[in-house]
């Protein structure tokens, strides 16, 4: 009777849960910044004087997940981007970027996890641990997310700090411009759900 009382109950589970998926892509850096999906932000010293950030986009993305859509809860988050499509509007500094820092010839992409689970309908901010692939190795971290959902749209807005030493990705700093170790990400999906 247990048996058939685990079963019915796993089963009404993967009833409940369905796949959602969704692939992204942008014309230009122009285009993605005024959706600002995925955003990663530098901070650039230029000869030890003067300090500005250096924000960069990804043009092309797909994430799945799975989702709970009676109790409204995420589940298996992954989100991949080809390291070709990270752009921060400067072909020298992206040649850099895509080859000395993330080593695209050998990594063609960037993969993301969130396990969660993420409640939807909770309003607050919490934190979730993920783990990313990068360069070929997996690396954990820690994101916040904020959700929502309203008029049968799905939005999450996550944030995370990640390190330069600790993702082990080679510092592309010159003599005549320096890199903070530190990479603000931020994150801004929505999924249409019918």
């Amino acid at each position: 009777m247990r048996f058939f009382v685990f079963l019915l109950f796993s089963f009404s589970q993967l009833v409940m849960a369905a796949n959602i998926e969704r692939e992204v892509y942008f014309k230009n850096f122009e285009e993605a910044e005024k959706k600002a999906h995925l955003t990663w932000i530098v901070e650039s010293t230029k000869i030890g004087l003067f300090s500005s950030d250096v924000y960069g986009y990804v043009l092309s993305y797909k994430y799945t997940a799975e989702l709970n859509k009676e109790n409204m809860v995420l589940r298996n988050m992954t989100l991949r981007f080809p390291i070709t499509a990270m752009n921060s509007d400067s072909e020298s500094r992206d040649e850099k970027l895509h080859n000395k820092c993330m080593g695209a010839k050998q990594f063609k992409e960037v993969l993301v996890k969130i396990t969660g689970p993420i409640f939807i309908k909770d309003k607050r901010e919490r934190s979730y641990d993920g783990t990313v692939l990068i360069r070929g190795k997996e690396k954990p971290f820690k994101i916040s997310f904020t959700s929502s959902y309203d008029n049968n749209q799905l939005t999450l807005k996550g944030k995370t700090i990640w390190s330069l030493k600790a993702m082990e990705i080679p510092d592309p700093s010159i003599a005549v411009a320096k890199l903070s170790d530190e990479i603000r990400l931020n994150i801004n999906l929505s999924h249409p759900l019918q």
